[in-house]
């Protein structure tokens, strides 16, 4: 969790995280700066947008359910970005 979406040390770490593939989760009492952040994370997504919250929750859903009953060690990403 990064306090400041773009500022110093915790934008700078966030970043370094993200190269690192690990989620990040932005958060900023100015406005006008989180949405700046949020459209230059969107750039690195495959798609050109974050994941929807529906989107991850089918996902939740199925890993949840019967149907994911045979897989065992798998790693399911629900993110758009380039691997």
């Amino acid at each position: 969790m990064s306090a400041a979406a773009g500022a110093g040390i915790g934008g700078a770490t966030a970043r370094r995280f993200l190269e690192e593939g690990v989620w990040v989760v932005h958060g900023d009492a100015h406005g006008r700066r989180l949405e700046e952040r949020v459209d230059a994370l969107t750039e690195r997504e495959a798609f050109g947008r974050y994941a929807e919250p529906w989107e991850v929750a089918t996902v939740i859903a199925f890993l949840a359910s019967g149907y994911s009953s045979y897989m065992t060690g798998e790693t399911v990403s629900v993110s758009g970005q380039h691997a």
